[in-house]
């Protein structure tokens, strides 16, 4: 069996020869520049959305505050030490 990737001299680059399977030919793909830094790398779509988000700034902040403002209401004993229960609201 010969080797899946070959040396092109002529012109420097690396390209793998791809087994189709319809008609049992082998067909030549050239990796673009992007694919071979990892930058084009194709992954799934929640994949490549989690990674965008995760390297944005303005997402990380926003995310932060609505953790937040999530916490306080869901466990407020973590951000006061005043009982919710022991207000009066008839001397409103």
């Amino acid at each position: 069996m010969p080797d899946p990737t070959a040396r092109d001299d002529q012109d420097s680059r690396t390209v793998a020869l791809v087994d189709t399977g319809d008609d049992g030919g082998r067909h030549e793909v050239t990796p673009t520049r992007a694919s071979r830094d990892g930058e084009g790398r194709s992954q799934s779509l929640w994949a490549d959305a989690r990674r965008k988000l995760l390297r944005d700034p303005v997402f990380i902040v926003a995310a932060l505050v609505v953790l937040t403002v999530a916490s306080m209401a869901a466990f407020p004993q973590l951000w006061t030490s005043t009982d919710p229960a022991a207000c009066q609201l008839a001397n409103g």
